[in-house]
């Protein structure tokens, strides 16, 4: 699943926070915290959805506990630190020297 992807399309209906977040090199920690956090609700909703429906196929399951993940993510993201203080809060990592938000 390409979770970076679907956040760069949310973002890209942000202008001033996508363009902000690139000019001050904080896209990739930001990306990063967010695709890890909207993978954790895709697998949380397809668990759900999967005892709620089982003869839903699992592609129909998939698609719908996406969708449902990525609203999920947008109404916590209203509620948490913005991603700029987010990326201010970086933490050393092991992959390749790239930094994440602790």
């Amino acid at each position: 699943m390409q979770y970076k992807m679907i956040l760069i399309r949310l973002l890209e209906q942000h202008p001033g926070l996508y363009e902000q977040l690139r000019r001050q090199r904080r896209m990739p920690p930001t990306l990063e915290y967010y695709a890890r956090e909207l993978k954790t609700l895709h697998d949380a909703w397809i668990e759900i959805l999967s005892q709620a429906a089982p003869n839903g196929t699992p592609d129909q399951v998939a698609s719908q506990a996406l969708e449902m993940a990525q609203l999920d993510l947008v109404e916590r993201s209203r509620y948490s630190q913005p991603p700029e203080r987010l990326a201010q809060r970086e933490q050393p990592c092991g992959v390749n020297g790239i930094r994440f938000p602790s």
